[in-house]
């Protein structure tokens, strides 16, 4: 019998009326305060649960209203915490709060919140833990102060980061087209706003197989893609055909190029339709 209640109690389509009846039935707390369904008021006396675990389904539940979470932002536990410090819903004074959470955890997902303020960006990308800052890095609110600071950092990866980020402004770019580590490098190749002058200052003796790597990443823009698809080299051509990312349009024009590999790789893409068996 319990089974079954913890079974209607995560149900999306349970009715709120019995969702609210379930969530005080022992041992369905927790199911009944993750169900996105959930009547607010339920959710709302779901949070002042004693039970840790009922309160963090509460904090990670999407139709969890703001007056909600700001109770929680309070919590005494810092999984709770760091559940609210992500959701859509936390207002901006919250996550500014949470920023200075005292628990590296809470930082770590506040960090990672693309609603996080800039300020608080700012000062989550001079925090001592390595992975908190590379986070900042790239997160696309960060304010150019921040991807500044990281962008000088002696981690390479924090530089890649930046590197790779769509906000980054363009005159850093350039900086970090001088970069000597060739993973900053490609990260430059591949973001969607790299400026002409920044290609310039890409090593010519590496463009190969540094465009080759910028078509193959996930995070190179659609635009960037497109470009590397006319490469005179295969190489770079079959790592666009290789890309999931890759538009439907450029794959169509790479079922079609001189190398049998390039035109392999295109047919077997994902953005293609799948034929009718």
């Amino acid at each position: 019998m319990h089974s079954v209640r913890r079974a209607a109690a995560v149900n999306l389509a349970t009715p709120p009326s019995t969702l609210e009846v379930l969530a005080s039935e022992l041992g369905c707390g927790p199911q009944v305060a993750g169900n996105p369904s959930t009547p607010v008021m339920v959710l709302r006396e779901l949070a002042s649960s004693t039970d840790a675990r009922v309160r963090e389904r509460v904090a990670g539940n999407a139709s969890t209203l703001a007056d909600v979470m700001e109770g929680l932002a309070l919590d005494p536990e810092a999984g709770v915490r760091a559940l609210v410090g992500v959701h859509e819903n936390a207002s901006i004074a919250i996550l500014e709060r949470l920023a200075k959470d005292g628990d590296l955890s809470v930082q770590a997902a506040v960090v990672t919140n693309v609603r996080t303020p800039g300020a608080a960006l700012h000062e989550l990308a001079q925090v001592a833990d390595e992975s908190v800052r590379l986070a900042a890095a790239k997160n696309p609110s960060a304010p150019a102060s921040a991807l500044e600071i990281l962008a000088a950092s002696p981690d390479p990866w924090h530089r890649r980061a930046v590197a790779i980020n769509p906000s980054t402004p363009p005159l850093l770019l350039e900086v970090l087209a001088l970069d000597l580590h060739a993973a900053v490098q490609s990260g430059v190749a591949g973001n969607p706003n790299i400026p002409e002058a920044a290609r310039h200052l890409l090593s010519a003796d590496a463009e190969v197989w540094l465009w080759a790597d910028a078509a193959r990443n996930p995070h190179t823009g659609s635009e960037a893609l497109e470009g590397f698809a006319s490469s005179r080299d295969a190489y770079v051509r079959l790592a666009v055909a290789e890309n999931s990312n890759t538009p439907l349009a450029t794959v169509l024009s790479l079922l079609y190029d001189e190398v049998a590999l390039v035109r392999a790789a295109a047919a077997v893409h994902p953005a293609l339709p799948a034929l009718p068996v």
